[in-house]
């Protein structure tokens, strides 16, 4: 057993010796899928989700591990000042903007188009990979709809906040971590439902049940 491993295992035992036991074991799972998670972020993509780096044309090219390799760009990041790095590519040279492409890969991290959830003009990272990577951006006054996840304006206002967006990387399609989302993805995993439903739903919690889900998948 690893390391890491042991040390989850550790304080899950501890854990479900406390009094609190449903509601502690909850959250100890949580926090130690983001444990696992924070180590799988070192190499940013699991093994059966490893890619060149370079440019993909759509998701498909993803998918197959079909880069473009021989156009050089550069990466630049656009705005981070609202807790969402955004980034920008350009062709190497010019300060002209490549648009038209799915995303790219660059030092093991996926940097995903925003057309891909409604959104123009930038790129957002993952945080790790997976059966579903995970992406985050915020939104706010919008209703993240459609099978895109494109956002209408039509919603009820709502305070602006980060969101997880989650690339299912069999199928290509991209979800907004919403409750409804959630359950779709958890309810085959009755425990992981629980503890999103005992949680509070917070962008840290959402993450580790993300990186738990994976491992389950990995089996």
């Amino acid at each position: 057993m690893s390391k890491s491993l042991k040390i989850c295992t550790s304080i899950y035992t501890r854990a479900s010796k406390c009094q609190t036991k449903t509601l502690m074991n909850s959250r100890i799972l949580i926090l130690a899928a983001l444990f696992l998670g924070i180590l799988t972020q070192g190499i940013a993509q699991t093994d059966d989700n490893r890619f060149e780096n370079g440019l993909y044309i759509s998701f498909e090219d993803l998918k197959a591990n079909r880069a473009v390799k021989d156009l050089p760009y550069r990466q630049d990041l656009k705005s981070s000042k609202d807790g969402v790095s955004r980034y920008e590519i350009f062709y190497e040279g010019r300060y002209k903007k490549i648009k038209r492409i799915y995303c790219f890969v660059n030092k093991d991290h996926i940097y995903l188009n925003s057309n891909e959830f409604g959104r123009k003009g930038y790129f957002v990272r993952s945080h790790f990979t997976g059966r579903y990577s995970y992406f985050e951006d915020r939104f706010g006054n919008e209703k993240f709809s459609g099978s895109r996840g494109v956002p209408s304006s039509n919603g009820p206002a709502v305070e602006s906040k980060i969101w997880g967006i989650l690339l299912d990387m069999e199928t290509g399609k991209v979800r907004k971590a919403t409750r409804r989302n959630m359950k779709k993805l958890l309810t085959p995993y009755p425990d992981l439902w629980q503890q999103y439903k005992d949680g509070d739903k917070t962008i840290t919690e959402v993450k580790g049940l993300i990186v738990w889900l994976n491992k389950e998948l990995e089996k």
